[in-house]
C-alpha cells in the first residue's frame, strides 16, 4: 500500500480521464526500501482528504487547457503570425505635418489627421523626454508616438509641447508589438481602467530572452572588451537592447544619437529638432518589425506550447492599483525615517571627526626634528611613525604637511572635510571603529576590508572579490547577528544605519513609478518583462524584487503600497513547495509513483511537526538549524552545488571559518544530492539522488525541453558543455514557469465560467495575485483552487505518474486580502517607516471552501 492519501479514483478519472494504476509489488519493495534509508518508514500521511465539488463544465485538464488557449491566446497569435509574413515597409516623408498634437494618418504624400482602429495589429513606439518637477517624482512624458499596422498605415501621434501628458488615447482590442513593449504600454491611457482594454502585447525583448539570452554567469564573459578567447556560444547571443538585438540579427548598427540628445536634453532638444525625433522613431519602428520577424519564429520553437504563448499574452496586460491614502505617503514618510537617522549618524560621526581631529592635532603633529628626518628618509621615517598609530588608521596616508598652517599634519587629516563624511567615506568605518568577530576592520587598497587575524571581509554576493562598502545590504546579518559590530554606543548606530539601506536602493525606483488616477483611485502598470530571465520568470526592477516588510528596515513596505479599490478585494495564493515538488516528482518518474522516492515521499506528506519533512530531515542529517537546512535545500534544487553552498553559509553564519564552511556543504551535499557512483556515474544514497540523476539526463538533451510544455533553453546555453549548475536550475525553475502558464491561463478561463468580476494583478515567481469585486472573493477562491488542481494534474500526468495526491491537490490557503497585497494576511505590516498596524485579511483553507460551498452552492455554479 502507498503511504499517500489521494483524490479518488472518480475525482482523477474526471481531471486526468482515465484510472489510476496500482502499485506493483517490485514498485512498493523499492519504495520501501527507499523510506527505511530515509527514516520516513513510518511517516504517516495526516493531511485531512478534502475533495471540493466539482462544476459540470469542469473535465480534462487538457481540455481546460485548449479552451483557454482558444479563448485568449489564438485570435492574437493569428495576428503576430500574419504580421511576421509582412514586406518590411519604407519609411514615410518626415514633413510636411502638422505641429498640432495628437494622431495623424500617412496618406502616401502627406500626414492628415487620423486614428488607429480597434482590433488593428501594429507595431509602436514612442519618444519621451523628463519633466523636471517641484517634488521627488522622476515623471517621463511621450512627445511622440509612431505606429505601423497589419494594413500598411503608419500613424503618427504627436504631443502638446506646451501641455505636456503622460498618457495618450489608444483604441481596444489590439495586438501591439514593440521592443520592451512594457515601457510604452504605460503611456497608454486605455491600459489603466480596471475593465480590460483587450489590449494585448507582444515584447520582442522578451521573446529574444527566453531564445538567446544569457544567465548572469556568462554576462561578464560576453561583455569582456580586450581581445581574449571568446566560446562559441557568444557568437548566439548578445546584449538585450534594441540597438544590440537589431546588430545581431543583420550586422548593422542603429543610430542612438536622438536618444542620447532626448535623454541628456530633454524638452529644448525636441523643440528644435522634432522632425529628427519623429524620423528617428519611424526608423525604430521600422527595426522593430525587423527584430520582430527575426525572433518571433525562433520564440515559437523554444516556447512551442500554445500554453505558454497565450500565457506571455495574459501576463503582459497586468494590472496594479494602489492605495489612495497611503502611497502618496510612502515616499516622504520613508524619506522623513531616513533623515531621522542620518541625522543620528551625521552627528555621531561629526562627534567622532572632532574627537580625532583633537587626537591628532596634540599627539600626532608631527615636530620640526621628525619633519626633517621625514625629507631626508621619508620611508623609514613614516613605518617608524606609523607603529605609533593604532592599526585601523594605518592604511590612511600619514605623508605630513611640511610646512604653512597645516604642517605637520598627516595627508588624510589636511584633505578631509568634514561634509565630504558619509557612508561612502573610505575614513567612516575606521571613524566607527569597526570590528568583525571582535577584530579592528582594516583597510588595504589591494585586500579591501579585511582583520589580521581572518584575512579579507566575505563578499556578500562574490566570494573571493575584495570588499569596499561595508555599508551593505549584504552585511544587515552580519550585525544583526553581531558579527559586524561597533564599540559602546556605536553599535546601535550600525543598527541604525543598516535600517536605511533597502530605502537607499529603492528610493529612486519608487520616484520614477508613473501612476494614473482616471477613476478615482491612483493605478501602475509594472514594468514587466514577461519572460525577463532565461528560465522564463517575469522580470522587473521594482514589484517582482520588493522585500517583504521587515520590522526595522525603512521603506520594506512598498507592496502593501497595493491595495484594492472600495468594494474590491486581493485574492491569491501561493503554490506550496512548488519547484521541490517538480523535483520530486521527476526522481518519482522513475517508478512512475508518487512518493516512491525518499524526496517525494518527504514533500508530499511530510511534516515540520514529525520531523519528516524535506528540510527537518536534512537539518537532522547534516546536524545543522532548519532554517538553514531550507534555505540550502532550495539552493541545490536550483543547482547550487560546493562552492556556491559554502559562500552560502558563508553568509548565514560569518562566526564560521571558510574550512568550516565548506565541510558543512560538503556533508550537506552529500546527504541530499548523494555520492557519484563511480562505476554507473550515477548519484547515490542522497535524499534527492533519484531528482538529480533524472535532472543529469534530461539537459543532456538536445535543446533540454521542460517536461511538461517543451520549452527549450537558450541557444547560448544550448551545446556547450559549461554551465551545468546553470542548466539544472533552468530545468526546475522553467517548469515553474509551466506552471504558471498554465495556472493564468486557467484562471482566466474559470473567472469567465463563474461569472467573476475581476482580473490578474501579477505573479511572483510561484504566487498568483488577482483583484475581484468583494462578493466574488469566495467564487474567486474556488477558481483559484479549481486551476490548481488541474495544473497539478498535468504535471502527474506528464511525467507518467499515477495518483493525485491529497496534500498537493490544494492551495493550502487562498487568500482574501480587502486592504493590501502580502504574503501573510495576518501581517500588520510594520516598519519604521510605517507604524500604523492594517489590518487582517484571511486565509481560506480547502475545509473551509468546502463547507463555505455545501452552505452556498448557489453563489458557485
Amino acid at each position: 500500500m502507498t503511504k499517500v492519501k489521494k483524490l479518488s479514483d472518480s475525482l482523477h478519472q474526471r481531471v486526468l480521464g482515465y484510472s489510476p494504476a496500482p502499485w506493483t509489488a517490485k514498485v512498493l519493495k523499492t519504495a520501501e526500501d527507499n523510506w527505511r534509508k530515509a527514516g520516513l518508514l513510518d511517516a504517516e500521511d495526516l493531511t485531512e482528504l478534502v475533495e471540493l465539488p466539482l462544476p459540470e463544465w469542469f473535465g480534462k485538464y487538457q481540455d481546460m487547457l485548449s479552451k483557454a488557449v482558444f479563448k485568449y491566446g489564438i485570435p492574437h497569435i493569428v495576428r503576430l503570425d500574419a504580421f511576421a509574413q509582412i514586406d518590411i515597409p519604407e519609411i514615410p516623408e518626415i514633413a510636411p505635418y502638422s505641429k498640432v498634437s495628437g494622431w495623424y494618418k500617412w496618406t502616401g504624400n502627406s500626414w492628415k489627421p487620423g486614428k488607429i482602429a480597434d482590433d488593428s495589429t501594429l507595431v509602436i513606439d514612442f519618444e519621451t523626454v523628463n519633466v523636471p518637477t517641484d517634488d521627488y517624482k522622476d515623471v517621463w512624458c511621450p512627445v511622440c508616438a509612431v505606429a505601423y499596422t497589419i494594413d500598411g498605415d503608419w500613424f503618427l501621434w504627436l504631443a502638446d509641447l506646451d501641455n505636456l501628458t503622460t498618457t495618450i488615447d489608444f483604441p481596444k482590442g489590439c495586438t501591439v508589438i514593440n521592443h520592451n513593449v512594457q515601457y510604452d504600454r504605460q503611456f497608454l491611457r486605455s491600459e489603466y481602467y480596471y475593465k480590460d482594454s483587450g489590449n494585448r502585447f507582444f515584447d520582442t525583448m522578451a521573446a529574444w530572452i527566453a531564445c538567446r539570452g544569457i544567465s548572469n554567469q556568462q554576462r561578464p564573459v560576453l561583455l569582456k572588451t580586450e581581445e581574449t578567447y571568446r566560446p562559441d556560444w557568444c557568437d548566439e547571443t548578445a546584449t538585450n537592447g534594441l540597438d544590440a538585438v537589431y546588430q545581431f540579427y543583420f550586422g548593422d548598427d542603429l543610430d542612438k544619437g536622438v536618444r542620447d540628445a532626448l535623454v541628456a536634453e530633454g524638452l529644448p532638444f525636441v523643440r528644435k529638432n522634432l522632425s529628427d525625433v519623429v524620423k528617428y522613431c519611424l526608423k525604430d519602428v521600422q527595426a522593430t518589425i525587423k527584430v520582430f520577424q527575426a525572433v518571433y519564429p525562433e520564440n515559437k520553437r523554444h516556447r512551442p506550447s500554445l500554453i505558454s504563448q497565450t500565457a506571455q499574452l495574459l501576463l503582459g496586460s497586468c494590472w496594479l492599483p494602489l492605495d489612495g491614502d497611503r502611497f502618496p505617503e510612502y515616499y516622504p514618510k520613508a524619506e522623513a525615517a531616513f533623515d531621522a537617522v542620518m541625522s543620528v549618524v551625521d552627528a555621531r560621526i561629526a562627534e567622532r571627526w572632532a574627537e580625532v581631529s583633537e587626537w591628532v592635532q596634540t599627539y600626532y603633529k608631527w615636530s620640526d626634528d621628525s619633519i626633517k628626518a621625514f625629507k631626508a628618509n621619508p620611508d623609514q621615517v613614516l613605518a617608524t611613525y606609523l607603529n605609533q598609530v593604532p592599526l585601523q588608521w594605518r592604511s590612511l596616508d600619514w605623508t605630513p604637511g611640511l610646512s604653512g598652517k597645516t604642517k605637520g599634519l598627516p595627508k588624510w587629516f589636511r584633505t578631509t572635510k568634514l561634509e565630504d563624511l558619509t557612508l561612502k567615506s573610505r575614513l567612516t568605518p575606521i571613524l566607527l571603529e569597526l570590528k568583525w568577530r571582535g577584530e579592528d576592520v582594516l583597510w588595504n587598497n589591494d585586500l579591501g576590508w579585511h582583520t589580521e587575524s581572518f584575512g579579507c571581509l566575505p563578499h556578500p554576493e562574490k566570494r573571493g572579490q575584495k570588499v569596499t562598502d561595508i555599508f551593505a545590504k549584504g552585511f544587515i546579518h552580519a550585525v544583526e547577528e553581531d558579527v559586524l559590530t561597533a564599540p559602546g554606543g556605536l553599535q546601535e548606530l550600525l543598527r541604525s544605519v543598516m535600517s536605511t539601506i533597502n530605502w537607499v536602493s529603492l528610493r529612486k525606483r519608487v520616484a520614477a513609478i508613473h501612476t494614473e488616477q482616471l477613476e478615482g483611485y491612483p493605478v501602475v502598470l509594472p514594468q514587466l518583462v514577461v519572460t525577463g530571465t532565461i528560465t522564463g520568470r517575469c522580470a522587473d526592477n521594482l514589484w517582482q524584487v520588493a522585500a517583504n516588510p521587515k520590522k526595522a528596515r525603512i521603506g520594506t513596505e512598498l507592496k502593501s503600497m497595493l491595495s484594492p479599490m472600495k468594494g474590491y478585494t486581493f485574492v491569491g495564493a501561493d503554490v506550496d513547495s512548488q519547484e521541490l515538488w517538480i523535483a520530486s516528482l521527476l526522481g518519482d518518474s522513475i517508478s512512475g509513483f508518487c512518493g516512491s522516492t525518499a524526496l517525494g515521499l518527504a514533500v508530499t506528506i511530510g511534516l515540520k511537526e514529525q520531523g519528516s519533512d524535506v528540510h527537518s530531515l536534512q537539518a537532522t542529517k547534516a546536524g545543522i538549524k532548519r532554517d538553514l537546512a531550507k534555505n540550502m535545500v532550495y539552493g541545490m534544487v536550483y543547482g547550487l552545488g560546493l562552492k556556491g553552498c559554502t559562500d552560502y553559509l558563508l553568509k548565514a553564519l560569518p562566526h564560521k571559518s571558510d574550512g568550516e564552511c565548506k565541510q558543512m556543504a560538503q556533508q550537506f551535499l552529500d546527504v541530499f544530492k548523494g555520492v557519484k557512483s563511480d562505476h554507473t556515474g550515477h548519484y547515490m544514497n542522497g535524499l534527492a539522488s533519484d531528482c538529480f540523476n533524472v535532472l543529469e539526463q534530461a539537459v543532456k538533451k538536445p535543446g533540454q525541453p521542460t517536461p511538461v510544455l517543451k520549452c527549450r533553453v537558450t541557444k547560448s546555453l544550448d551545446g556547450t558543455k559549461d554551465y551545468q549548475t546553470t542548466k539544472i536550475n533552468r530545468i526546475i525553475q522553467a517548469s515553474g514557469v509551466d506552471f504558471r502558464d498554465m495556472l493564468v491561463c486557467l484562471q482566466r478561463l474559470f473567472y469567465d465560467l463563474l461569472g467573476i468580476d475581476g482580473r490578474l494583478l501579477m505573479t511572483i515567481h510561484d504566487e498568483i495575485r488577482t483583484v475581484v469585486a468583494e462578493e466574488d472573493s469566495y467564487k474567486a477562491a474556488y477558481a483559484l483552487q479549481l486551476a490548481h488542481l488541474a495544473v497539478r494534474a498535468s504535471f502527474i500526468d506528464s511525467l507518467g505518474l499515477d495518483c493525485i495526491p491529497a496534500n498537493v491537490a490544494w492551495f493550502s490557503a487562498v487568500d482574501i486580502d480587502p486592504y493590501c497585497l502580502r504574503k501573510d494576511p495576518s501581517d500588520p505590516q510594520l516598519t519604521p517607516s510605517q507604524t500604523e498596524p492594517i489590518a487582517k485579511g484571511q486565509a481560506v483553507s480547502p475545509k473551509q471552501l468546502f463547507e463555505y460551498l455545501q452552505n452556498n452552492p448557489e453563489t458557485l455554479f
